[in-house]
């Protein structure tokens, strides 16, 4: 059986994003971020990803770079009319209306 480890990032004053989604104030270097051991690892330790609709909307509908290349189950009240880019054989993607528990069993 695998473990559901749920993470959120934010800094002491509760700063996320700002309201156009941009998290330039708490990540002002990403790809330093992304090159760490820690996210490195973190990575490798993922099998499956659980997402709010609001985090797949920041990506714009394209996960062409995003760093889980892994299976992707984002929660939604409704699937978007339009398709993600940059789905392939390990990024999958399932927007899920059911519930987080569907999410979390289909991830698993």
């Amino acid at each position: 059986m695998g473990k559901v480890i749920v993470g959120a990032t934010m800094s002491l004053d509760w700063f996320m994003n700002d309201r156009n989604g941009d998290l330039s104030r708490l990540y002002p270097d990403l790809e330093a971020l992304r090159r760490t051991e820690m996210l490195q690892e973190e990575i490798r330790m993922t099998g499956a990803v659980v997402m709010g609709r609001r985090a797949y909307d920041m990506g714009e509908g394209d996960l062409t770079d995003y760093e889980y290349q892994v299976p992707i189950f984002v929660l939604t009240h409704a699937v978007p009319a339009k398709g993600a880019k940059g789905e392939n054989d390990k990024l999958t993607l399932t927007f899920v209306t059911s519930g987080i528990e569907k999410a979390i069993d289909l991830a698993k």
